[in-house]
């Protein structure tokens, strides 16, 4: 063993937090005051004054001695309390040693409690720039179009959950309650908003995923924050400005799609119907521009407009392949780009990306038209994976 390199090694590493202080002790304000010195600008956990409140310390990590050769895989395992997400938080740089040396050679892929999606103590913007700087990966949302039954949100969810484990993707599980927008009176809808939000739950609760569904009536965004990390503003809604503010209001990452028929730059007024509410958790999604009767093209360039606005952009492969209403009494769709359009969207610089996805798109009660076979799944991220790490 002691033949091989040595990759990362902790000398006599300790942290102290002191409660009550202003400026640390939380992850969101380590990260707040790390990505304010990324930027140059002002600590905003500096701005309450000069007055520090001192109080206890708090011993996270005491004296931690280490190596891990090159080759290993190292498992971390313990109570809530014992100082995991802080030692991983050293190890990725996002806050320092109060004592000792952290020596890394390589480059390292940690995952923390955001691993997997979003972090409750974090904005949806700190998610996005957070698992771009530690685990150097996009954002994935991704999950059926609407709930057809539980069952098969759950094999869904657990699948994709395995495959961005392996990948190492930051992953949401998306799945619609209600989609109160189909084409046709007699199209299927999904279980209604309890049902939904009850399944919902048991995605969170047993798979410990983060959660994203839309809501279409200002009334359901307090009922849809009780299960969802994400509420998400379906495209033709996104100027609803009662719909943005409650939305607002939940604290709950807005994440607003933006609508066929608007100009990237636009789509500044939403954000800013949101922020003004109170709510800087919020990001964009681009899912394709109109184009005559029927038709989407996929406009690059909007990733690069989008990003000027300050929030992070994620794109929707699968309805930027739509054809709406392309079939008459329910929306068409040509799959086989969709893969074509998630590599130009990576290649752009999108923070994330957004597809649907079922295990027999062809069967799916919505949608299904642009839908990824779930069993393609694997192959299409891991190819946008090596598309990501070469930029």
């Amino acid at each position: 063993m002691e033949n091989r390199e040595i990759a990362v090694a902790v000398s006599g590493v300790k942290k102290n937090y002191r409660l009550g202080q202003i400026g640390g002790g939380t992850l969101q304000k380590d990260l707040q005051s790390w990505w304010a010195r990324v930027r140059k600008k002002e600590d905003p956990n500096q701005k309450l004054g000069s007055k520090r409140i001192v109080g206890e310390t708090l011993k996270a990590l005491d004296g931690i001695d280490l190596k891990i050769y090159e080759g290993e895989r190292l498992g971390i395992i313990g109570r809530n309390g014992a100082g995991k997400s802080t030692l991983l938080k050293l190890l990725a740089e996002v806050t320092s040693p109060t004592e000792g040396d952290i020596d890394i050679y390589g480059r390292i892929t940690s995952m923390l409690e955001v691993g997997t999606g979003f972090h409750s103590e974090m904005t949806g913007r700190e998610n996005i720039y957070m698992n771009g700087a530690i685990l150097g990966m996009f954002q994935l949302i991704a999950g059926p179009c609407a709930i057809e039954s539980e069952e098969l949100t759950l094999e869904i969810a657990s699948h994709m959950k395995k495959v961005c484990s392996h990948l190492e993707i930051p992953y949401t599980f998306k799945a619609s309650f209600d989609k109160a927008n189909r084409t046709s009176i007699d199209s299927f809808r999904g279980p209604g908003i309890d049902e939904g939000l009850r399944i919902l739950k048991r995605v969170k609760d047993e798979l410990a995923l983060p959660v994203c569904t839309d809501i279409h009536e200002p009334w359901q965004a307090e009922k849809a924050a009780s299960a969802a990390d994400i509420i998400q503003i379906p495209a033709f809604l996104c100027r609803q400005t009662d719909l943005l503010v409650a939305a607002a209001k939940t604290g709950r990452c807005v994440n607003i799609k933006k609508a066929q028929f608007l100009a990237p730059w636009d789509m500044k007024n939403c954000v800013d119907k949101v922020m003004s509410s109170g709510n800087q958790n919020v990001m964009v999604t681009e899912r394709g521009t109109s184009f005559g009767y029927n038709n989407l093209v996929a406009d690059f360039t909007s990733i690069a407009e989008l990003k000027k606005l300050g929030v992070p952009v994620l794109f929707d492969a699968t309805h930027s392949a739509q054809k709406p209403g392309g079939n008459g009494t329910s929306t068409g769709g040509r799959r086989e780009y969709v893969p074509l359009l998630a590599r130009a969207a990576v290649a752009a610089g999108a923070d994330g990306l957004y597809f649907e996805t079922h295990p027999d798109p062809d069967k799916a009660k919505s949608d299904g038209a642009n839908m990824v076979p779930l069993g393609e799944m694997e192959e299409l991220l891991a190819s946008l994976r090596k598309i990501y790490l070469a930029l």
